[in-house]
């Protein structure tokens, strides 16, 4: 699950996170400047419901999370 927490002064941030032989490359991108709260999710450029991260297969994974209302 991702539900970031962050400073409103952010423009957002990166993180590598490797799980059950699958790199995820995770983008949080925070436009409205706000402190928490899961606009949208994408990985591998497909939009998903909700804000947990399905476990996939091996390899690397891009993760793009835009934080607002």
């Amino acid at each position: 699950m991702i539900d970031p927490c962050i400073p409103r002064a952010w423009d957002g941030f990166q993180v590598t996170r490797e799980f059950r032989g699958a790199t995820y490359y995770i983008t949080v991108e925070n436009p409205g400047h706000v402190c928490k709260g899961v606009k949208s999710v994408t990985v591998d450029g497909k939009a998903i419901d909700g804000n947990v991260i399905p476990v996939l297969d091996s390899g690397t994974h891009q993760v793009r999370i835009v934080l607002g209302s």
